[in-house]
């Protein structure tokens, strides 16, 4: 399903997401490495497979998408990103990692537009489910962006 949101939705929402995000581990009694649940990601590991998923970020795609008609991104799901760097990173630094990611989606999408949202085509795999198929910059905004990060953030938000 296509939401067809218009450029700048896309944009909109991310500043929501990352308030979201900010507020939560900003909150005095949050602990960003305690699991939320049993068995479950912390808040550092949710941020990072947001942010790196895919590689580099969903804007590192699009951006590469534009120059070169034969862009393929591999998509490897439950990884957290983390290494040893980012498990040392205070609240604030990884605030500034969320602004960072933001500032560089807003740039790529800005070379967008809406018809380049539907008309540049990314071959997408997902080798843990063996599919490859392609999809515009604007399905995997709405898929891999919009919902991905809503279903993480519901996670993340959640009272437990």
């Amino acid at each position: 399903m296509t939401l067809h949101l218009q450029k700048n939705n896309y944009q909109s929402i991310l500043d929501a997401f990352i308030y979201s995000i900010r507020a939560t581990i900003s909150d005095s009694s949050c602990d960003i490495d305690l699991p939320l649940q049993t068995n479950e990601w912390n808040l550092r590991q949710h941020i990072y497979h947001l942010i790196d998923t895919p590689s580099a970020g969903l804007h590192t795609i699009l951006k590469e998408a534009l120059s070169n008609p034969k862009s393929k991104v591999e998509i490897i799901p439950d990884l957290d990103n983390l290494n040893e760097h980012r498990t040392r990173l205070s609240v604030p630094q990884i605030i500034s990692d969320l602004e960072d990611y933001s500032a560089s989606f807003q740039q790529v999408l800005n070379l967008y537009d809406d018809d380049k949202l539907d008309s540049v085509i990314i071959e997408t795999n997902f080798p843990k489910r063996g599919i490859t198929e392609d999809r515009s910059a604007r399905t995997l905004l709405d898929r891999l962006f919009v919902r991905h990060w809503s279903e993480h953030l519901y996670d993340m938000t959640r009272k437990h």
